[in-house]
């Protein structure tokens, strides 16, 4: 039992160590990559202020926010996923996760996806089809999982192509499908995404396969369900994911 236990600390300890050293290298990259837009219209406005035109002005500081906006949710996701790799590697907090409570998902799923659909201006686009269950998953981690999945389907189809929205409930399983008519995956991309095991530059670089759609798996197997992923390139995306249902109360 011992060397069990001594084993299980080792693997727990060398999985940090390899999360920190992949935080390490990936972190400044992207910071970097985000950053540009930023100091760049900045310097812009603070070397030419007395040529530049109001309405340059404008469009400047919009730029500005718009950037700094994707760096707060690259830093954002970046945090969730290394909390989300320490708790994987602690058995207990692991396992607490799956004890949380959930009540009405379904109002949750409209909430977010026609929240979404009004910022972006798409409201016509989106198509919300909802049943009232309860999950057994945190409303924070719910969250995080659905504004991902649909915000990818927003993002990567144009405007005008419809994104469709459903909770349903199967067997014991609360099945959240989010379907969009954009550009698609590849069948490489979608085994990136099945592979991705820790931050890796290739893969988290690589077109279409961002951190957002690894951290909604995560959480979905964390939690004791799967993400699936069918897709064709040019044809659209259909993410499915399963959580367990939470007992009744």
């Amino acid at each position: 039992a011992r060397n069990n236990a001594e084993n299980a600390a080792y693997q727990a300890e060398r999985q940090l160590k390899a999360l920190r050293a992949s935080i390490n290298l990936a972190f400044p990259h992207e910071l970097r990559t985000a950053l540009t837009g930023i100091l760049g219209f900045a310097e812009l406005i603070s070397t030419h202020s007395n040529i530049l035109e109001l309405a340059d002005l404008a469009e400047m500081g919009r730029a500005i926010y718009e950037s700094t906006g994707r760096l707060q949710h690259l830093l954002e996701n970046f945090l969730v996923y290394a909390r989300l790799e320490l708790l994987a590697a602690d058995a207990a907090q692991a396992a607490a996760l799956r004890q949380e409570r959930l009540a009405h998902a379904g109002q949750v799923v409209r909430t977010i996806t026609e929240s979404k659909a009004q910022t972006l201006g798409r409201t016509g686009d989106v198509e919300v089809t909802t049943v009232e269950c309860a999950a057994a998953i945190s409303s924070a981690y719910f969250y995080k999982l659905c504004e991902e999945l649909i915000d990818n389907a927003f993002k990567y189809s144009a405007p005008g192509a419809a994104v469709k929205v459903s909770a349903s409930v199967l067997a014991d399983y609360l099945r959240l499908t989010i379907a969009d008519q954009g550009r698609g995956m590849s069948a490489q991309q979608i085994a990136d995404v099945g592979a991705y095991v820790q931050f890796d530059r290739q893969s988290f670089e690589r077109q279409g396969v961002g951190l957002g759609l690894i951290i909604a798996k995560r959480l979905a197997e964390m939690h004791g369900g799967w993400l699936h992923i069918e897709s064709e390139a040019g044809a659209g995306t259909t993410v499915s994911v399963s959580l367990p249902l939470a007992p009744e109360a």
